[in-house]
């Protein structure tokens, strides 16, 4: 009983020290990832896009937990669709933080 003990011991002890540790690999672009420092390039550098400027195109990635009933804001009857349709439109008008009734403007 008592090795079984040591053993989970061990066990939650190297998963905890796993979790923890730094990752050395990074998940940005390489457009935005900061320059190696190999000394003198000769290479020109690359200046990242100015941030917060529109990208066209592109595909929209939500995790939840089902498919999109609709996509029509009018018709929507599902919490899936409404969540990723607050992502997509912005309405005129919306309730006051802390509020149940109160109608403040949105835009």
């Amino acid at each position: 009983m008592t090795r079984v003990r040591i053993g989970a011991l061990f066990a939650v002890t190297a998963i905890v020290f796993a979790a923890c540790g730094g990752a050395t690999t990074s998940s940005a672009p390489a457009s935005v990832a900061p320059p190696a420092s190999t000394g003198a390039s000769t290479a020109p550098s690359v200046e990242p896009s100015a941030a917060g400027t529109p990208k066209e195109g592109g595909t929209l990635v939500v995790a939840i937990p089902g498919d999109l009933n609709r996509t029509d804001p009018a018709l929507i009857d599902d919490a899936n669709s409404s969540y990723v349709l607050q992502q997509v439109f912005e309405g005129l008008v919306t309730l006051k933080p802390g509020s149940g009734s109160e109608i403040v403007g949105q835009l």
